[in-house]
């Protein structure tokens, strides 16, 4: 772990604090609290620990300051703005409406007051469109983009440290062997970095990682879980520690329960949890920790060893100026005035909305007639989707129906997809036909387009980077799939077809290098 960059934050271990009166109430054999609130930098949380590591890789160890988002409220917003304030750096922070509390407006004074820019939007999509570069992109200025939560495979390794630094803790008797470890689940680097070091440290004695979702699914997965701890395991291997890197993470429960009427919003079930912890001394905030001590209080203890991780900062009231509000964005600055919206702007957008179906309608539905679509995945409007990008990005096709069959291919190749692979299909043909098209400065949806406007919009998506790339090398890809199938096509791309095997019992030994052989000019 050494061996991997890190500034040297949370270095100190937190406690771990047993909670007596309410062990008895929930008939665990042991019930305690890691106490991550006491952490030693930037008003503490587990939001620390990811930019303890964060921070000090590339390209954010040398960028000139950072960019990064979060609801009004974000702890992580104030952890950032706490680094960018000890580095010297600049920080620009761009937020979304959660509910006003008075913890989250705490968060948002100190953050207008020492960002060095705040953008707003009313909601997360709206967010996204608006500043959708910032979000997933690279940055700008020479200010790079910290993911949202500081979670990626670097930042998952402060969840790692913990994971290790827990382990240690028990083997020193200050706690039992857990049999379960509830956690919060937000953007994922903490879930998975605890995981992660827990199964590294305690091997198969590891406990079982109950993760709390507190954000919506699909924003946050189980798959997307394990995709950071695939990138943790890549980050190490690459340091050097491949050991560490080829071991297995504790096992893990996602728990989607919890959330609540949507993001931020806090539930009674995790006020009462609040309460209750209240009264022995952990002040747990509603959004996160409120929510996740509610499922364990839930859920059946009797005769376990239960730890809950707490993640938030410390309750102290943060520093301000005086002035903060005059320096909200004006629309942010009006929507604290009247937390539910003028009258007026709820009117306007009821019109705005009934546009938007009206638009809506207009856009999901005609699609031209194939009576004959033999797909078993794909529907057919989304076989239009992938036909209409195969004219837009492949060699002239010798007929039409080349085009046509690229569909039906990719349909039978997807049919092997496991079912979240053929969800996030689903959801990017959408994207790449309805949801993208505006950021691409096209009104209509793209099987509405010429081919050159598909083209060109389809290079404008490869060439913003994040996520908007993605889903352009997601179409290419398939598309070539479906047209490389078709023996037809090869000339126009000059492909001479599969190589000519030997016969016999196993044609493809033929194929196999000689044990030691290695490339010309490889090296080890």
């Amino acid at each position: 772990m050494d061996a991997v960059p890190r500034l040297g934050w949370g270095s100190a271990p937190t406690p771990v604090e047993p909670l007596e009166p309410l062990r008895d109430d929930v008939g665990a054999a042991w019930l305690g609290v890691k106490r991550d609130d006491l952490c030693d930098a930037l008003f503490g949380s587990t939001k620390v620990r990811k930019l303890d590591y964060v921070l000090a890789a590339q390209p954010w160890a040398e960028a000139t300051g950072w960019v990064s988002t979060g609801g009004i409220g974000s702890g992580h917003l104030v952890a950032m703005t706490a680094a960018a304030r000890q580095l010297e750096r600049r920080f620009e922070a761009t937020c979304f409406w959660t509910p006003a509390s008075e913890r989250a407006l705490d968060n948002l004074a100190f953050v207008a007051s020492f960002a060095d820019t705040l953008r707003y939007r009313h909601t997360r999509p709206g967010m996204v469109l608006r500043y959708g570069g910032l979000v997933f992109g690279d940055g700008h200025d020479g200010a790079r983009v910290v993911p949202p939560g500081g979670s990626n495979g670097v930042g998952a390794l402060g969840g790692v440290r913990a994971g290790m630094e827990l382990a240690a803790q028990i083997d020193a008797g200050a706690l039992p062997l857990p049999d379960r470890v509830y956690v919060p689940l937000g953007s994922g680097g903490t879930v998975a970095g605890i995981a992660l070091g827990l199964g590294m440290a305690l091997g198969s004695r590891a406990p079982t990682v109950h993760a709390v979702a507190c954000v919506e699914w699909p924003l946050i997965t189980r798959r997307r879980v394990y995709d950071l701890i695939g990138q943790a395991q890549r980050v190490l291997a690459r340091a050097g520690a491949l050991e560490l890197a080829a071991m297995s993470p504790a096992p893990l429960v996602t728990d989607h329960r919890w959330i609540g009427p949507r993001y931020a919003v806090a539930t009674p079930a995790g006020l009462s949890a609040c309460d209750r912890l209240q009264n022995v001394g952990v002040p747990l905030e509603p959004v996160y920790s409120g929510k996740t001590m509610a499922s364990l209080l839930s859920d059946d203890q009797k005769g376990r060893n239960v730890l809950f991780w707490f993640t938030a900062r410390r309750p102290q009231t943060l520093p301000s100026e005086p002035g903060w509000r005059e320096r909200l964005p004006p629309a942010l600055a009006r929507r604290l005035g009247d937390p539910a919206g003028f009258t007026r702007r709820r009117f306007v957008l009821g019109g705005a909305a009934l546009v938007a179906g009206a638009v809506g309608t207009a856009r999901f539905t005609g699609y031209p007639g194939w009576p004959d679509w033999p797909g078993h995945v794909l529907a057919p409007w989304e076989g239009h989707v992938i036909r209409a990008c195969a004219e837009a990005l492949l060699p002239p096709a010798l007929d039409d129906g080349a085009y046509a069959q690229v569909a039906v291919n990719v349909d039978r190749y997807v049919q092997s997809m496991p079912s979240h692979g053929r969800l996030e299909l689903h959801a990017a043909l959408a994207s790449v036909e309805h949801a993208t098209t505006p950021l691409a400065f096209k009104l209509s949806r793209l099987t509405a387009l010429s081919p050159q406007s598909r083209l060109d919009y389809l290079e404008t998506l490869a060439a913003r980077g994040g996520l908007q790339r993605q889903l352009y090398r997601a179409v290419r890809d398939l598309c070539m799939v479906g047209y490389y199938q078709q023996p037809a096509t090869w000339e126009s791309i000059n492909y001479g077809g599969p190589l000519a095997l030997p016969t016999g019992p196993d044609p493809y030994a033929a194929l196999v290098a000689p044990a030691g052989a290695a490339p010309p000019g490889w090296q080890a």
